[in-house]
């Protein structure tokens, strides 16, 4: 897969044009320098190559220890990319671009010179002032305005196509035994920092798992400093996310891959999600907007809880979303390190959680300790459980013939002098699993029954850790 990179100082414009290169808006862009911390990721079809987009926080010269970790993670992001697009505005030249261009100077082959706001005619002008930095082509855009960028895609294309070209050259080469191969390096990497812990589990996930082939989606979602970056870094062995004891680090969905037994899977770590009252910064606006887009993606949510703190209303509030989108969700204690370590710790906390989490009654808790690595084999393990679950279908026979030793054992009670009836049902949808139950009056059957038939669905085919929904129909009068 090829790797292009887009970098620069803060707010020349590299979130809009990452959005505008992948097609969607991923990246949160604002006019405040500084919005994009992590690295965002995005893969996507370009000119017929498999192409993964990188949006970096860029380069700055602030002293603050964020803000070098920013400059260094873009960096790190830099170094591994096929083409960087390194971006200016054309408007003027500052200090903290100059220091970059220093940087930069070890990766000239692979760095395309592109100047921003670039928005009329009369801008082009000022792009003579660029080629005195040794790139050549100098391309000018307008990433806002859609300028310039069909020259920059051409340009692009043409440099992709040639790292492809002599990637393949290589392997050919590999393949006639002229190249060391790469297998001895890909272990290594494995062996080192977080990706230990993770790789060992590799003969340990049950037969059951290794079936699924497909791509399960995780999204992290939680409250604000609950550790959810921790544990995106320790799932994906590599430091994807920045980690910073202020809430609220994190702003755009930081997305990765990898692998737990023969599962592959695909993580999106969200940002904090805090009550709207407590938002006044259209960034963090923004931000939780994205991560609450993320459900719409997501086959498993793991919702992130401050095992410390215990749970909250904004805790609850988040899990009513997970609910209402059809995900399935595991509860996440993290931080468990930090307990007490008492005998009956954790089946104390389990019931505080049920207790407010009525609406999540269904839902697997896991305790782990992101910042250790304990627990998230575990953790893994129920998500592929909870995913599972999901796709499962009953047989429509099966389902009618216990539908109807419900009602025998328990008939639904009288509605003005006369019995609901329940005809039949079906399993009309997976992920998550719907089911339809025709009634001859939908208004004679109480939410009460219907929460009763959900119970018994749960409890004998086999739905014990994921949401599902039943719905009453009336039965067609033609």
């Amino acid at each position: 897969m090829l790797r292009v990179a887009i970098t620069g100082r803060p707010n020349v414009g590299k979130s809009t044009l990452f959005n505008r290169l992948i097609g969607r808006r991923r990246a949160i862009t604002a006019r405040t320098p500084g919005v994009t911390r992590d690295p965002v990721t995005a893969t996507v079809e370009f000119s017929g190559l498999r192409v993964t987009f990188s949006d970096t926080g860029g380069y700055t010269a602030g002293e603050a220890p964020i803000d070098r970790r920013v400059s260094e993670r873009a960096l790190e992001v830099v170094a591994k990319a096929d083409v960087v697009l390194f971006m200016f505005e054309g408007r003027q030249v500052t200090g903290e671009d100059e220091l970059f261009l220093e940087h930069m100077n070890r990766f000239r082959e692979k760095v395309l010179l592109v100047v921003n706001k670039i928005d009329t005619p009369e801008h082009e002008s000022a792009l003579y002032e660029f080629y005195r930095f040794g790139f050549e082509p100098v391309i000018g855009i307008s990433a806002e305005h859609d300028r310039g960028i069909d020259e920059l895609r051409e340009e692009l294309e043409r440099r992709l196509h040639a790292v492809a070209g002599q990637g393949s050259r290589r392997a050919e080469a590999a393949e006639a035994g002229l190249v060391a191969g790469s297998r001895g390096d890909s272990r290594r990497a494995r062996d080192r920092g977080y990706g230990k812990t993770l790789a060992s589990a590799h003969d340990e996930i049950n037969d059951e798992e290794r079936e699924h082939d497909t791509t399960i989606t995780l999204a992290i979602l939680g409250q604000p400093n609950t550790g959810k970056s921790t544990l995106a870094n320790a799932l994906l062995g590599r430091q994807s996310s920045l980690i910073d004891p202020d809430p609220g680090t994190t702003r755009d969905v930081v997305e990765g891959e990898f692998t737990f037994g023969q599962q592959r899977f695909r993580l999106l770590d969200t940002a904090g999600m805090r009550r709207r009252s407590r938002v006044d910064e259209p960034v963090e606006y923004y931000s939780v907007n994205r991560a609450v887009a993320t459900l719409s993606e997501a086959d498993v949510v793991l919702l992130v809880i401050d095992a410390q703190k215990g749970v909250s209303e904004q805790d609850k509030k988040i899990a009513g979303l997970v609910v209402k989108r059809g995900c399935g969700v595991v509860l996440v204690l993290n931080k468990w390190d930090l307990m007490s370590g008492a005998s009956n710790e954790f089946e104390a906390i389990c019931d505080r959680v049920r207790f407010v989490f009525p609406v999540l009654q269904f839902a697997p808790i896991v305790a782990i300790s992101a910042q250790e690595n304990s627990g998230i084999k575990r953790m893994l393990r129920t998500a592929v459980q909870v995913y599972q679950e999901l796709g499962e279908r009953v047989d429509t026979g099966k389902l009618n013939r216990s539908l109807q030793e419900w009602v025998n054992e328990n008939p639904p009670p009288m509605v003005k002098r006369r019995r609901p009836k329940l005809l039949y049902a079906t399993q009309t949808g997976r992920r998550p699993p719907v089911f339809v139950i025709f009634a001859g009056r939908k208004s004679d059957v109480p939410e009460s029954y219907v929460t009763f038939i959900k119970n018994r669905i749960r409890e004998e085919d086999g739905y014990r850790l994921t949401p599902i929904r039943v719905e009453i129909r009336e039965r067609s009068r033609s």
